[in-house]
């Protein structure tokens, strides 16, 4: 058989696309499929099953072209095909999806259902081979598709190629259906846990239902006295609840099982109807749920006769359920709590809004990534989301989106300015069983500290590989460079005694020579620092050395200089030459950026907390903007038009031979302030 001319895969895409446009349709889209594969390729008898990773099995879902009878008998047989089976070995990678079908000889060889009468029917209705087409998607096996035939014909390469690709999509649409059956399986377990918690909110307060039996009891007897004894399993006593009535003291608070005629059908737990003392009718009832003894109620009437069997059993059955009640509500209550202690220790912010945009649940985490920690719960729940949340924040724009629109957010990172912590946002749509949205929740993870570590390790592969090359270029630049310098200072002193006066041109070669020797120097410095001598170091006279060597600076700029030390001696271990850099290099880089400023003002502080020492320097220059927070420690980075980019490196550099740190806030026209934190050694 020659299918190329009947073969045309175009006009079954476009139906195909036509149906996809609705998500209800995917079943539909599978059938069609399956059809077009059978009419195109002049397969009359096709089964279609899909591969169920979890019992390991085929499951066939329909037939094509059997009668009845047939079809039912090929459903109901398992199908029991090795994946193994349509294993390839092939050369080429990919493999050729053709590769993948196979034809078999129908019989005893071939016992591909487990019902042998299946193979009878085939061999009886004149079919001699099974065509398979299994479902192929990334190495896995995701059903198959298995044509039963009568005659041996082939197909040609190019209808092969085309029904190969009928094959895959039909693979694809499969996927899609698994994934859609796995998706509504989660939701329909968060949607359980969601509505467990609407209805179990509603009665976070109410009467005890069990206490309320003496009331309901009241509706059916006329009676003088009334009380509710609970069971005390551990003391093997029953112990009054609630009374109604007259005083129950000539009875007991506590009554020993066996004792009275309370403690008896506490017992026997069979109700009991007599007298007792003043109370010519005494009727008493045990309290059952799923045959364990929950306690007794008795009932007493001035009158003789009040009561009669049927009231035994009206309060019995009426105890019971009530107590079903009190204790279903003790269940859930259990679950609840459970359910709240669960969030409260997961480490991610939690929030449910309703589709009023009322929020529902939230837990601590969440309040405090959000900024809530001044609400109690009560100021929260019930409330709109964006009259408690700043609706400045990239969250509100994010529940707005999820709610009205059905977004649904996956990982999306933020950065809230307020708390300086990024945030990984996942949110999702609470549905019932029917589809209706019930409302959206919101999964927020801190990952600021995962953040700075990438950034720090980012930083210290950089660092580690510009002082390599540092360290090399600084060397094999050096040495020509004293060269040409003793060359220019000859050349300088001979041009001195021709015209009897320095040469500007020597005179700006030899310094412009001594600024790349100044770089160099501070490249070899970045390149290999040497370890930290730690001693106790008086650091208010290290920070005024520093002053005193930038004073002529400072003067030439009218800078005011601010003082903020401690009154008592301010001791620090460190290397005092190598944090003397750190000031120095901080405080040239606050005077550069002062120079167009109008008030210009250095404010130093000194302070000291439990765990670190605290040295901040301010200044009123021109800042930094935020994009730049996390690259002005980088080599060779700079905002300045003669920069090297080395200061704050080796700054950097310094500061983590100490095991301190240094960090940075800055607003762009009003300063910024370097706070350095050096810990407290022993």
């Amino acid at each position: 058989m020659n299918a190329d001319k009947s073969v045309n895969i175009s006009s079954v895409l476009y139906e195909m696309t036509r149906l996809s446009q609705s998500s209800s349709l995917v079943e539909k889209n599978l059938l069609y499929l399956i059809e077009s594969i059978s009419r195109l390729f002049n397969f009359s008898h096709l089964l279609f099953a899909y591969y169920d990773n979890t019992s390991k099995k085929h499951v066939s879902q329909f037939v094509l072209g059997f009668d009845e009878e047939d079809s039912r008998q090929i459903i109901s047989s398992e199908l029991d095909i090795d994946p193994a089976f349509f294993s390839v070995s092939s050369v080429k990678v990919p493999v050729d999806p053709t590769a993948y079908f196979k034809t078999v000889k129908i019989g005893p060889d071939s016992l591909f259902f487990a019902n042998p009468e299946v193979t009878a029917m085939l061999s009886k209705n004149s079919f001699t081979d099974y065509f398979l087409m299994p479902m192929m998607a990334f190495g896995r096996l995701m059903g198959v598709i298995i044509a039963f035939k009568k005659e041996p014909d082939a197909l040609s390469e190019t209808a092969m190629r085309d029904l190969s690709i009928l094959v895959q999509i039909a693979t694809i649409i499969s996927e899609n259906i698994n994934l859609k059956i796995a998706e509504s399986q989660k939701i329909t377990k968060m949607t359980t846990l969601y509505e467990i918690s609407q209805q179990t909110k509603n009665i976070l307060k109410p009467a005890d239902a069990l206490s309320s039996l003496v009331d309901v009891v009241k509706s059916l007897l006329n009676y003088d006295i009334c009380a509710l004894y609970i069971m005390n399993h551990e003391k093997q006593e029953l112990t009054l609840k609630e009374h109604r009535g007259n005083d129950p003291s000539f009875l007991g608070s506590e009554i020993p099982i066996g004792m009275g005629p309370i403690g008896e059908t506490a017992q026997s737990k069979v109700s009991l109807l007599s007298h007792q003392g003043i109370y010519k009718s005494f009727l008493v009832v045990p309290v059952i749920v799923d045959e364990n003894l929950v306690g007794v109620i008795a009932a007493g009437s001035y009158k003789s006769y009040a009561y009669n069997d049927d009231d035994k059993i009206t309060v019995k059955i009426l105890s019971s359920q009530i107590a079903s009640i009190d204790n279903l509500f003790l269940t859930l209550l259990n679950i609840r709590t459970y359910t709240e202690s669960i969030m409260e220790s997961m480490p991610l912010g939690i929030i449910t809004i309703d589709m009023n945009g009322n929020i529902n649940i939230i837990n601590q985490i969440a309040k405090l990534y959000l900024n809530l920690t001044r609400y109690s719960q009560q100021d929260i729940v019930g409330k709109k989301f964006d009259e408690i949340i700043d609706r400045e924040s990239t969250i509100v724009g994010i529940l707005n989106d999820s709610l009205s629109k059905g977004f649904v957010f996956e990982n999306f990172e933020i950065y809230n300015k307020k708390n300086k912590m990024t945030f990984e946002i996942t949110t999702f749509q609470f549905k019932n069983s029917e589809g209706a949205r019930l409302g959206i929740a919101m999964f927020i993870r801190d990952i600021s500290k995962m953040r700075q570590m990438e950034e720090h390790i980012r930083r210290t592969d950089r660092l580690s590989a510009v002082g390599e090359l540092a360290s090399g270029m600084a060397h094999e630049i050096r040495n020509p460079l004293t060269g040409i310098k003793m060359m220019i200072q000859i050349i300088d002193k001979d041009l001195e005694k021709r015209d009897s006066k320095r040469n500007l041109y020597t005179q700006a070669i030899l310094d412009e020579i001594d600024r790349l020797d100044n770089i160099i120097s501070n490249l070899l410095n970045f390149a290999r620092p040497s370890k930290p001598e730690f001693c106790d170091t008086p650091i208010i006279e290290v920070i005024e050395s520093t002053l005193f060597l930038l004073q002529s600076k400072i003067d030439s700029l009218n800078i005011n200089i601010i003082r903020e030390y401690p009154d008592m001696p301010f001791i620090v271990k460190c290397d005092p030459a190598q944090i003397k850099q750190v000031f120095f290099n901080i405080c040239q880089n606050a005077i550069h950026s002062m120079n167009e400023s109008q008030n210009k003002i250095i404010k130093i502080s000194a302070r000291g907390d439990e765990h670190n020492h605290l040295i901040s320097i301010s200044d009123t220059g021109c800042g930094i903007s935020p994009e730049y927070y996390n690259q002005i420690f980088n080599p060779f980075f700079t905002t300045k038009d003669n920069g090297t980019g080395l200061g704050l490196a080796i700054v950097h550099r310094i500061l983590e031979e100490h095991k301190a740190s240094i960090n940075v806030e800055s607003e762009i026209g009003r300063g910024a302030t370097f706070t350095i934190k050096i810990p407290h050694r022993n």
